[in-house]
């Protein structure tokens, strides 16, 4: 979507000040919630956030920073940057992949887990059940190492 930059007004600006009231008002802000709901937080904790704000603010006169707010405190989400973004600016989305990394999920410590439990003198017998994050790339090459 192609759009003059001068034209647009934050989301965020007098309704006096907005040269087309009904996108800004409506289109954008919906959209950005989708994006939110779809992308960003997922379904179950855009939910989880969103409940937790009707909850909190019902029968009661909300801005909308008590939406974001809340939105972060109950999702545990630090979203600044996606308000700033969306609701107070024009700016481009102008986001870059400056590298992936790919973790699994394992019920056993990896090799560096177990290297730090035993500097720490640690023993695996002394923790609770846990679940260790592990890096696919560096757990690789250790095993490929042995």
């Amino acid at each position: 979507m192609s759009v003059d930059q001068n034209s647009l007004a934050p989301i965020m600006s007098n309704p006096e000040n907005v040269y087309s009231l009904g996108p800004n008002a409506y289109g954008k802000p919906a959209t950005a919630l989708n994006i939110l709901r779809e992308t960003i937080m997922g379904e179950e904790l855009f939910d989880h956030a969103f409940k937790t704000y009707s909850k909190r603010w019902m029968f009661k006169h909300p801005t909308p920073e008590d939406f974001f707010r809340t939105m972060e405190d109950a999702s545990a989400v630090d979203l600044d940057w996606f308000w700033r973004g969306w609701f107070y600016t024009t700016d481009y989305v102008d986001i870059g992949i400056s590298e992936v990394k790919q973790y699994y999920v394992s019920p056993e410590p990896g090799s560096e887990m177990k290297k730090m439990m035993e500097e720490r003198g640690v023993s695996i017998e002394n923790l609770r059940p846990l679940v260790y994050l592990e890096d696919f790339e560096n757990d690789t090459k250790n095993q490929k190492r042995r």
